[in-house]
C-alpha cells in the first residue's frame, strides 16, 4: 500500500506538471498531428504543389486566437508572394481546415486583410471570437 502512494503521488508531482509544461511551451501534440496531416492535404487539394511554398510550418501563437479554431495553426508562405504569411487553422466544430482572413507582412510588422493572390473567400477573421472580455 506504501509503495501504490509514493507511485500516485510520482505521477501527481512530476508527470502532471511536466505534461503541462510541455503542452505549454509546445502545444498540443493531438492538434499539432491533426494540423501535420489536414492542412497539407488540404493546400494540396486546392493545387498547391510542394515546389509552390517557400515554408510552411505549424505555429503556437503567444496570443489569443479565435475560439472557434484550435489554438494551433500553419504558417505558410508561398514562393511567388515572399512578403507575405499566411495563416490556416482547423475548425473545431467540423475539424475543416480555413484560412484566417489576415496576412502577416514580416517586413513591415503589420497585419492585411485585403485580398491577395492567395487569399480564399470563405477565410475566417483570427482576431474576433477570441472568448468573453472583462471589464476590469
Amino acid at each position: 500500500m506504501n509503495k501504490t502512494w509514493i507511485i500516485l503521488l510520482g505521477i501527481i508531482f512530476i508527470v502532471i506538471p511536466a505534461g503541462f509544461f510541455y503542452v505549454l511551451n509546445f502545444g498540443n501534440p493531438i492538434i499539432r498531428a491533426l494540423a501535420d496531416h489536414k492542412i497539407p492535404e488540404y493546400l494540396h487539394g486546392k493545387g498547391y504543389e510542394a515546389d509552390e511554398i517557400q515554408e510552411m510550418n505549424y505555429v503556437e501563437p503567444k496570443h489569443l486566437i479565435n475560439s472557434d479554431v484550435f489554438h494551433g495553426h500553419y504558417k505558410v508562405i508561398f514562393k511567388d508572394e515572399p512578403d507575405l504569411v499566411y495563416y490556416y487553422g482547423i475548425v473545431k466544430k467540423d475539424r475543416s481546415v480555413k484560412q484566417f482572413c489576415e496576412k502577416e507582412m514580416p517586413v513591415e510588422k503589420s497585419l492585411l486583410s485585403s485580398y491577395t493572390k492567395h487569399s480564399e473567400k470563405s477565410c475566417i477573421q483570427s482576431l474576433e471570437n477570441r472568448g468573453p472580455i472583462k471589464n476590469s
